[in-house]
């Protein structure tokens, strides 16, 4: 599926470490309005768009769609919630009281991709 991104709202944050590697992953506010990356249950701010060094400026998506990372290792399909893992990657948020931070715009049957998300942030009931 070709997804036009549409970057509706975009924030610019300090890194609070090192998030050269983290293009693509849900982000959390940290100590003194920083981003870092998301933990598994941590209620996610947006998604980082570039590869800020520690103490530097990054992009983070806060509304609209963007690319996420994500594990689907439980299979990602059009329209699931998807919530952070412990290193920020997204995955299936399926668990009563999850923090879902987007919508999966294209699906994972497995493996790791980079995919097309809708950003929204609800705690998932079941």
């Amino acid at each position: 599926m070709n997804t036009v991104h549409t970057p509706i709202f975009d924030l610019s944050f300090v890194a609070a470490a090192d998030l050269s590697a983290a293009q693509h992953k849900f982000v959390k506010l940290a100590t003194g309005g920083k981003v870092d990356v998301a933990g598994a249950g941590d209620p996610c701010v947006g998604i980082l768009q570039d590869k800020p060094l520690s103490g530097k400026a990054g992009a983070v998506r806060i509304l609209g769609t963007s690319k996420l990372s994500c594990d689907g290792a439980s299979a990602i399909a059009v329209g699931d919630p998807l919530k952070s893992n412990a290193s920020g990657i997204g995955i299936k948020a399926a668990t009563d009281k999850d923090k879902a931070g987007a919508i999966a715009l294209e699906a994972v049957a497995a493996g790791t991709a980079v995919i097309a998300v809708l950003l929204c942030r609800y705690d998932i009931a079941v």
